[in-house]
This record gives structure tokens, sequence and C-alpha cells, in this order.
């Protein structure tokens, strides 16, 4: 029976696989299909996926690339698309075109993308229509209404306003407005605008969403900056100052603690036609789209940089120099007798920029200075033509005279009253060996009875003819000697003068005596004219020309002065100079073709005296040609007739004219490299308008002519505080003349006695300086931190005063540096399409 049970099983199980086998072939058949549709969807899927994320991923390194260039400042290289340039042309990036879009391709494909990133300026500034490019930069550039901004404490913000003002102006305010980026907002009743409701200037803000973050905009009726007799003037603002400053403060939050925001801060105005309106140029915010394929990556970002004004220059500097007058042969350490023929110093490669210059400098511009003092009282050229006037008859000349004219013992006398028959004439005079040397004409003029109406003129001849008539002297108290620098173009082999009388009685007369041609003296003019001053610097002296390491250098501007407080003293005739050269292309050429000096500016220099030899027809000569016995040894050797400073004579000198004795030189070079990018340095000198050469003596020097004593240094715009860092910035004083043993000298900034580890602060111009090996003048460095308060962040001028004790100095230059960086912010927003 079991076996039969067994037997039975296997039967009824017969056809069951069947069945399972046609299931799941149905569900083959309904599922396979299905899921290898989706599998070749997935596929497709995964094939676009991987497109779209190659193309973000390769916009996006287009929009890293775009800040990193941002940042190195190498926006200023972009160019309008598809731009061909052309000559005389300009369409590379402008910060104040804010219509263009400048556009680069990167260099090579990104996730086999090719990808071009476009940049545009945003203008932020709200209920002011976007500007065209000209008024634009004028407005910024020119630094008359300046507005800053930036974090004057945690979480408060300062709006700094700075207006040079011109005799008659009266600036009014309008509105005052900033803009802050998404995440930041404004305190409400938080700032100084709104402290005092009875104050005349009380504004409440009207606070709105504008461009993905919230504007704040005081309103104000025409508000009179400096104030009037109703207003009183804008907060902080001083009316007797210029420029004028005024500070906006308010609180604000952020999205995280101490978070600053990139704001942009504007002002409107009336009054003034050339400045309806200005903002916070150093703030920029700029659209950049990097678009890869089909995908277009969207940024805003914030660049933070010190916008420099047209009297500033971006990059660093390094100042070096000595003195050619040393030796302190005198108590107290004043006596400067020893003239060198040259003196040197050298530049040093250092990351340090006190020290040195970085090695990844590249110059980008080099200016050779040099100053001293000459004293040329005891030289008296002989005169080439002397006629003493005792007859009409050679020697040493035949005189042409008419009528009017007669002679006695020593003087040609005219009488007037006749309109014709009146000139003197000379004969023929050979000044053609002279040309190039500036010779004068020197008279004794003697006048009786003669009176308004009466003149005396002259003119000079050459192969062309006669000059143009000019006036000796002209009414009554015309009595004295007359002096008159001969044209170039006159001295020739024919030369002739001729005096002309003009005188409208018989009873009026004039006398002439001592006729003289000479070359021209050292001595300070007592009529000094461009013509008079140039020739004394060029020809005469000949200072204006230099030897740097061995090649002839020859001042492309220089100013000379006597100061009114030798009159009437032992210094009086006596006079100071400074002379300037650009030698930028000369250490081009050293770097590039001579391969004397590194490529950063470093190695040796050497500055020294033109005029040295022996050869006078090679222009290269020791011997004063008008008077050869005027000469100076050198203590290194040999001598010459035309030092750059007089030195003070051998032995203590009973008339004191030693203690103005200097001469000294600086080279100043001004570099970039990429650890110096946002630094900016103003430079003060005699190529500045502004700058007159002057002399400080016993008194605090007026040197900016304002009649007040000191002076305001303006121009520059303080950049922001680099968090972490100490040093705000450092100035340098090129001065001539320092004397150990006087004390009192001082130099003050903004109140703070300056001072540094050779130069004491109240003995200043001391002849001491870091890397002078000769002492005589100063070539002083000053560090300023942040700490002093001796600058702060928006400030646009400085108040200098240099007080001196018991001495005098001259000052050739002053250079400010401020330390500074490009700094670009985070995203403000980023989109992708």
């Amino acid at each position: 029976m079991f076996k039969m049970i067994r037997r039975k099983k296997r039967t009824d199980e017969a056809g069951q696989a069947f069945i399972l086998v046609l299931v799941l072939l149905t569900l083959v058949i309904l599922v396979v299909p299905a899921l290898l549709g989706f599998i070749g969807t997935g596929a497709a899927t995964g094939r676009v996926y991987d497109k779209k994320t190659a193309e973000l991923y390769a916009a996006d390194s287009g929009i890293q690339d775009a800040e990193w260039q941002v940042k190195s400042n190498n926006i200023i290289n972009f160019q309008k698309p598809d731009y061909t340039p052309e000559p005389d042309t300009n369409e590379k990036y402008n910060p104040y075109d804010f219509a263009t879009s400048w556009s680069y391709d990167l260099p090579q494909r990104i996730n086999s993308q090719q990808v071009t990133v476009k940049i545009k300026n945003v203008w932020i500034p709200m209920d002011i229509a976007v500007p065209a490019e000209s008024p634009a930069s004028t407005i910024i550039d020119a630094g008359k209404l300046i507005v800053t901004g930036g974090m004057s404490a945690a979480s408060t913000y300062q709006i700094k306003i700075s207006y040079a003002h011109e005799t008659g102006e009266n600036l009014g305010v309008q509105t005052v407005g900033i803009w802050l980026p998404a995440g930041f907002a404004y305190v409400v009743g938080s700032s100084n605008l709104e402290q005092n409701i009875n104050a005349n200037f009380y504004s409440v803000p009207v606070l709105s969403n504008y461009d993905g973050g919230q504007a704040v905009v005081w309103t104000f009726s025409s508000y009179p900056f400096a104030g009037d007799a109703s207003h009183s003037p804008f907060p902080g603002v001083d009316p007797a100052t210029d420029p004028m400053m005024s500070s906006i403060t308010f609180q604000f939050t952020s999205p995280q603690s101490g978070q600053s925001p990139d704001a942009v801060s504007w002002i409107t105005t009336n009054g003034v036609s050339d400045i309806p309106f200005s903002w916070d140029a150093n703030t920029k915010i700029l659209r950049i789209d990097s678009t890869a394929g089909a995908t277009v990556a969207e940024v805003y970002i914030a660049k933070n940089d010190p916008r420099t004004l047209s009297s500033t220059i971006s990059g660093d500097y390094f100042a070096i120099g000595n003195s050619l007058i040393g030796g302190n042969g005198h108590p107290p350490d004043n006596y400067h007798y020893q003239l060198h023929n040259s003196s040197e110093t050298s530049i040093v490669t250092s990351s340090d920029p006190s020290i040195g210059i970085p090695d990844s400098a590249t110059i980008a511009a080099a200016y050779l200075y040099w100053t001293g003092w000459e004293d040329w009282n005891g030289y008296q050229p002989d005169p080439i033509f002397d006629d003493n006037c005792n007859n009409f008859t050679s020697p040493p000349v035949d005189w042409t005279a008419e009528s009017s004219w007669s002679h006695s013992s020593s003087e040609f006398k005219g009488q007037g009253g006749s309109s014709s028959s009146n000139d003197l004439t000379s004969g023929a005079i050979p000044l053609g060996d002279y040309a190039g040397q500036p010779l004068t004409l020197s008279l004794s003029v003697q006048d009786s009875n003669a009176g308004s109406g009466d003149y005396l003129y002259y003119q000079f001849y050459n192969s062309s003819g006669w000059s143009t008539r000019e006036t000796i002297f002209e009414g009554n108290n015309a009595s004295g000697i007359y002096s008159v620098t001969i044209p170039e173009g006159y001295l020739t082999p024919v030369f002739r003068m001729r005096f002309i009388l003009d005188f409208t009685s018989t009873g009026e007369y004039v006398h002439l005596n001592r006729i003289t041609i000479a070359p021209s003296g050292l001595k300070y003019p007592s009529d000094p004219s461009v013509e008079n001053i140039d020739a004394l610097v060029k020809n005469t002296a000949k200072v204006n020309k230099v030897l740097l390491n061995g090649t002839a250098v020859t001042a492309d501007t220089y100013q000379v002065l006597t100061p009114d407080a030798f009159t009437g003293t032992v210094f009086e005739g006596t006079w100071f100079y400074t002379a300037m050269a650009d030698v930028t292309g000369l250490l081009d050429q050293w770097i590039n073709v001579d391969k004397t000096i590194d490529s950063n500016g470093a190695g040796d220099y050497t500055f020294g005296n033109y005029f040295v030899g022996n050869n006078p027809s090679a222009d290269n000569y020791h011997v004063n040609a008008a008077d050869p016995s005027w000469s100076f040894p050198f203590i290194d050797g040999g001598s010459t007739g035309y030092p750059l400073g007089t030195p003070s004579p051998s032995s203590y000198p009973s008339n004191s004219r030693y203690t103005a004795a200097h001469a000294g030189w600086s080279l100043v070079i001004i570099y970039t490299s990429p650890e110096t990018l946002g630094h900016q340095l103003y430079l003060y000198d005699i190529k500045n308008p502004k700058f007159k050469f002057f002399f400080g003596w016993f008194d605090n020097a007026d040197f900016d002519n304002d009649g007040n004593p000191g002076g305001t240094i303006s121009g520059f715009l303080v950049p922001a505080k680099i968090p972490g860092e100490t040093l705000a910035g450092r100035i340098t004083v090129f001065v001539g003349e320092g004397d150990a043993g006087y004390t009192g000298d001082q130099f003050i900034v903004n109140g703070v006695a300056m001072s540094n580890s050779r130069s004491p602060s109240n003995n200043v111009w001391n002849g001491d300086s870091p890397g002078l090996t000769v002492p005589g003048v100063d070539i002083d460095p000053f560090d300023i931190t942040w700490g002093s308060n001796i600058l702060m962040p928006g400030d646009t001028s400085v108040k200098i005063d240099i007080p001196t004790g018991t001495d005098g100095f001259t000052m050739t230059y002053m250079i400010l540096s401020f330390r500074s960086q490009i700094i670009t912010g985070g995203d403000l927003s980023y989109l992708i399409r």
C-alpha cells in the first residue's frame, strides 16, 4: 500500500512546474521591457546629468578664475568682446563704465568645455541715474568730494565725506545714502543724524529693499555742508579746514558677529556744478557671468581696493642716498668741510620693505634727486668787455653817437628834449666763442631830473638784425647798476648793442659808466627771473648735471631759492637748489642690457660730480674757465670748479656761513610686486604743482603758502585697515643741511612728533639716517602705526609741522606710503541657469 501511495503522489505533481514556468514567463514579459526601458532612460538621463555636471563645474571654474583675476587686479587688462585693438584707442576695462561687459576665455578647456567669462560693473547708488564714463571718472579722480566707508567699531559703520572746497563755493547736501548687502540691516535710530531732534541736520532715514540688500537714505533740503547763519555745519565739519571732513555713523546687524559689510555709500548735492554727486568708489560691485555650453553661472561679488587719486601712485617704494659734503671739524658736529667727489650706497633684495626690495618686484619708476647750497660770494669773473666810457673810440670798441650823446671823463652823457638823433651804438664785439655760456651786460646808470614818461632803452644786434627795443628804466630815481643776460641767439662774432634815449626835456640827462660784458656771476641775482636763474643753474654753476654709476644725468626740473631770512646777513647772495631726473629708462638699461643691477633694482649705486677732470674741451673738467683759481679739492682726490655744493672753509670761519654747507642725493625706486598689490603712495616733490622748494629757519615754515605755519598735504586717500596689521603706513623725508649739534628740529605729523632709530624727535634733522655713510643730509623713514591715530581710514589730508630750534634746513621730497590690499568679499549671490 505504501508503494502505491508514493507512486500516486508522483503522478499527482505532474505539470505543476510548467505552470510555474508559465507564471514566471508571464512576469518576465510584463517586467523586463519596462525594466529595459527604465535602464535605457536612466542611461540617457545619466548622460545628460553628466554633461550638465561637467558644464556646471566648468562654469564654476570660470567664476573662481574670474574672482582670482579680480583680486590680482588683472581685470585692468580685460577688453570688450570681439574688440580688435586700433591705434590710439583704449577699450580695456574701465571702472567707471557701467554699460560694458568685458570678457575673456579660459586658456584651457574645462571638462571638454570652452569657458567664457564676462565681468561688468554694477551701479549701486539709488535714485542717481547711471553716469556716463567721462563724468563719473572726473568726479572720482578729481578727489574734490570723496565718500568712503568702513567699520569704526564693532557693529558700527562710518561714512566719511571729504570736501576740498574752493573760494566762493557753498556745497549743499541733498541726500546721503548707503546700500547694505544681504544679511546686514540698519539699526533704527542709531545714526548720529538722529541723536538730537533739535539739531539742524536731524534726519530719519528711509529704509527699503534694494538690489538684494537694504538701502538707507537720509534726505535734507539743500543743507549747507559748511553751515551758515541759520545752520550748524554738517556733523564733524570744521569750515576753517581744507578739506572739510564729516563723519556719519550708525549701528548695523550682521549674519555673523564681527562681520563687516561690503557696503556702498553715496551723497547727492547742489550748489557746486562739477560735483552733483559722489560715491564710495573703493567698493566696487561686479557681476560675473561664466558660460560653459548651455550652463551659465552668475555671481555678484564686491571688490574692495583703495582708489588711486590723481596725485598717488600704485606700488611701494624704496629710498636710498648719501651726502657729498661731510666732516665735523668744529663742535658741535655742524662743520661740513669735506667735499667728496662721489658717495655710494646699495639696495638689497628683501621681503621686508624697510630693508630692501622683494625679489619678485618690477620697477615702475625711478627718480633721482640732489640738492645743495652754493656760496659764490668770492667769485668775481673777469669781464670779456669793459668800457670806462672815457671816449667814443676804441679801445675797447668804437661807438657811433648821435647828437644827443656826448662823453666826458668816465661817462657817456645823454641829453633829452629831442625826438630823434638819440642812439648810441657800439661797434662789433666778437662773442661767438661764448655760445652756450651765459653772459651779462652791466652798466652804471645815473639820471638827472628824469620823470614820468622818460625812458632809456637797449637793443642787441646779430646777423639777422636788431632785437626788439627793451626798457632799462622809466621815470626818476633810476640810478643804479643795471644788468641783463644777453640772449643765446646774439652771442655771435658781430654782436653789437645800442642805447636809445627818450627824455622829454633838454634839462634832463642820463649818465652811463662802466659798461661791461662778463660771464654771469654765481651769486644769486638781485633781480631773479626765469632766464637768469636758468643761466645760473645750467651754464654758470652747472649743478643740473651729475653722474650716476658713471653715466651722465641731466635734471628734468629744478627749483632754486634764496631765503628771505638771508637778507642783510652773511648768507645774502648764496642760494639753495634741488633738482630731479627721471632715471627709469636708465635703470631699465642697466637691468636688461648692461646687466649691472638686478631686475628688482637691487645693486650698488654711486652718485657724484660730473665736472671733474682736466679737459675743458670735453666738457669734463675741474677748472672753472671763467676763474681758474676758483676750485675746490675733494677729500678723495682731485678737485672741481663746479661743486654740487660749497664746502665750509678749511678753518673755522668767522662769518659763520659754514652752517648752511651741504650737498646730497637720493634715489627713489617705485616698484610693484605680487606682495604689494593694492599698495599706494603719494609723492610730494618739485614735480607736484603744489610743491615749492622751501627753507625752514627758526620757525615752522609755511611750505604750502597758505599764510599759516606748516602745511597741509592732500590728494591721497588712506585705505581701510588690514585685519591683523599694526602698520598704517610709512613716510620718508629727504632734507638737506642736517646738523647734529643744533637741536630742536621736529617733524610733526597730525600733532605727533616723528622719530626713528637714528633721528630723535627733538633733533630729527641731525644729518644721520639709516644707510648714510657720509653725514650731512637726512633721508629719514618713519613708521606710522594705526595705534598712533596719526592716520585714519578715509583721511584725505595730513597736517605737517616742521619747527626748527636754532638752525635751518631745506626739504626736497616727502613720500607717504599706505599699506593696503585688494580684497574680494564672499559671493553676494550665486545663480545657475
